[in-house]
C-alpha cells in the first residue's frame, strides 16, 4: 500500500521552520527500541563560552577544514626535503602551481569530491630542475573520545514467518561449480607518429613547455628562434617573424595535435600538458597542408597509454575524498516487474536522512508498506536552520 506522509515544522507560536530532517519508519511491533529521544538530551548539545577572543581561539585544538586537505613533501635524491615550486593537475580542476616552504613541505585544501580524486604532481626546484620524489604525508585525523556507557541490547524471540524467511526467496536454483579464467595483457609496442613534412626545424621536449601558462605554447616562447607566441588575457597566438609566401601568408602556423589540425592557437589551452611527449617546428612553408601550411607547421604529439604509464608511475596519486552516501533501497510497487512480486518481510521501511521544508515548513515522503499487518512508527528529527534539535515520533496501523 502507497502511503503519503506530511510532516510539518513549526516553533510555539505556529511560526514555520526551516529545518533538514530525518525520517525513518520501521516495524514498531518487531523492531526493538534503543534511547529513544538522544537528540533532545542536553548533553547532546553541551558547549561552553569564552569571553576573550584569543582564549576561545587558543582552546580550538582542531579548526573546520573548508573541504579534503592534501599534505606533502618534496625531497631530492638524498631524501633531503628540499624548496620547490609544483604543478598540480587535478582531476576536473585544470593546473595549478603551489609552492613548498624551506622544508619541502606543501599542503592544498578545498578539495570537495565524492570518493576519491586523481592528480598528477611535477615538481621542480629553484634552478628548474626536476625534483626527484614527491611524497603525499598521512591524514591528520582527529581523536574520537567516547566514554559513554554501552547501551544494552534488548533481544526478543520471534516466531514470525517474516524473521525466518529471507526478503528474496530462490526457485529451483542450482549452484555451479566456480571458473577461474587466468590471462596476462600482451605488451604492444606502440611505433611513434610520424608526419610526412620531413625533418623538423626545432624539437622541444615535452617536460619543458609544462607549467608555463594555461597554454602549452607559452612554454615555446625563447626556445624557438623566429617564433612569437603573444598572450592578451587569456587568448594565445603565435607566428614566425619574416614568413610569408606569395599566397598571402601572415606567418600564422597550422598547428597539429598527433597529426589532426587545430583551428587555431587558443584550442591548445584544452591540451593536457603532462600528456605532450614532443613539439616539433617546422618554420618553412609545408605544400602538404595547401594554403593552412603557408605560415609553418607547429605539430604537437602526446604519448601513448604505455608511455604515459611507466612516466607517471610515481607522479600520479589518489587522494580519498569523501564516502559516497548509499541510497536506501526501498521498493517501488508502481511498477510492475518479477522482483516486485517477492514477499516483502521488510522491518525498516523507510528512511530518509536529507529531507527539508519549504518555506511554510511543509515537508512529505513517499513510501510502500510490506506485506504484513503492524504497527509502524514513525521518526521525524532534525535540525533547524538556527541549530534548534527538533523531534516527533508517531504511529499508523496498516490492517
Amino acid at each position: 500500500q502507497l502511503v503519503e506522509l506530511k510532516v510539518h515544522a513549526a516553533d510555539e507560536l505556529g511560526i514555520p521552520l526551516n529545518a533538514n530532517l530525518s525520517i525513518s519508519v520501521s516495524d514498531g511491533v518487531e523492531s526493538v527500541l534503543l534511547d529513544d529521544d538522544a537528540i533532545m538530551k542536553s548533553k547532546s548539545f553541551a558547549f561552553s563560552t569564552l569571553s576573550d577572543k584569543a582564549e576561545y581561539v587558543h582552546h580550538i585544538p582542531y579548526f573546520m577544514e573548508p573541504g579534503v586537505t592534501v599534505h606533502g613533501v618534496a625531497k631530492d635524491a638524498k631524501g633531503n626535503g628540499i624548496p620547490a615550486t609544483l604543478g598540480i593537475a587535478e582531476e576536473d580542476h585544470g593546473l595549478i602551481s603551489v609552492n613548498t616552504n624551506d622544508k619541502g613541505l606543501f599542503m592544498k585544501s578545498g578539495y570537495d569530491s565524492p570518493d576519491s580524486i586523481m592528480m598528477a604532481i611535477m615538481s621542480f626546484n629553484n634552478k628548474g630542475k626536476q625534483v626527484d620524489d614527491i611524497q603525499l604525508l598521512p591524514r591528520e585525523s582527529v581523536p574520537f573520545h567516547l566514554n559513554l556507557p554501552l547501551i544494552p541490547l534488548a533481544l526478543r524471540s520471534s516466531d514470525a514467518l517474516q524473521r525466518i524467511q529471507n526478503t528474496r526467496q530462490f526457485k529451483d536454483a542450482i549452484l555451479l561449480k566456480e571458473v577461474v579464467i587466468q590471462s596476462s595483457k600482451q605488451a604492444i609496442q606502440e611505433p611513434k607518429l610520424v608526419l610526412n613534412y620531413g625533418r623538423p626545424d626545432h624539437t622541444v621536449p615535452g617536460d619543458m613547455v609544462r607549467f608555463a601558462g594555461n597554454n602549452l605554447l607559452l612554454g615555446l616562447r625563447g626556445r624557438v628562434p623566429g617564433l612569437q607566441v603573444i598572450q592578451v588575457g587569456f587568448d594565445v597566438t603565435v607566428r614566425f617573424r619574416g614568413l610569408n609566401s606569395l599566397s598571402g601568408g601572415n606567418g600564422e602556423p597550422l598547428i597539429l595535435l598527433d597529426g589532426i589540425p587545430l583551428p587555431d592557437a587558443q584550442s591548445v589551452s584544452s591540451v593536457d600538458q603532462f600528456s605532450v611527449d614532443r613539439i616539433e617546428i617546422i618554420k618553412r612553408p609545408v605544400a602538404i597542408y595547401g594554403s593552412r601550411g603557408v605560415g609553418g607547421v607547429i605539430a604537437i604529439f602526446t604519448k601513448t597509454g604505455r608511455e604515459l604509464d611507466t612516466e607517471f608511475k610515481k607522479k600520479l596519486f589518489k587522494i580519498p575524498g569523501y564516502n559516497r552516501s548509499s541510497q536506501f533501497q526501498s521498493p517501488d510497487y508502481s511498477v510492475i516487474n518479477e522482483s516486485n512480486s517477492d514477499p516483502d518481510f521488510r522491518t525498516t521501511i523507510f528512511w530518509k536522512p536529507d529531507v527539508k521544508t519549504d518555506e511554510k515548513g511543509n515537508a512529505s515522503v513517499r513510501f510502500y508498506t510490506a506485506d504484513l499487518a503492524t504497527r509502524y512508527r514513525i521518526v521525524v528529527e532534525g535540525l533547524t536552520d538556527q541549530g534548534m534539535p527538533l523531534r516527533a515520533v508517531s504511529y499508523i496501523t496498516i490492517e
